[in-house]
């Protein structure tokens, strides 16, 4: 008999928040094929913070910069998709396989427009 402790959740229980995975796709139009931005699917994960930090930049303005690693379950993904959360794009800098769990990818990600 096999016990399991009350208090630990399974690692897929803790994929709990709704992401949305987009890309560009092909569409054929009149003056021939064009790249359109396309929801491709919708995937449970898990998010957590690697770092943020704000800076100074040119004028007087200040540059934010955030950093998250997300776990998903292992699927058909590449650099060139991003993620959507809240409303917020956050776009993939590269992709590891999660080495405690062959069935899991972790996605380093920044948000858009850093």
């Amino acid at each position: 008999m096999i016990l399991i402790a009350k208090n630990k959740k399974s690692l897929a229980s803790r994929l709990n928040n709704r992401l949305e995975v987009w890309g560009n796709v092909k569409v054929k139009t009149d003056i021939g094929n064009s790249p359109k931005e396309k929801l491709i699917k919708k995937i449970w994960g898990k998010i957590s913070p690697i770092y943020g930090f704000s800076s100074g930049g040119d004028a007087g303005t200040i540059k934010n910069t955030v950093n998250l690693k997300i776990m998903i379950r292992k699927t058909d993904i590449s650099n060139a998709n991003w993620i959507i959360y809240k409303g917020q794009r956050y776009d993939i800098s590269h992709i590891l396989p999660n080495y405690d769990s062959n069935e899991y990818l972790d996605l380093n990600v920044f948000l858009h427009g850093e």
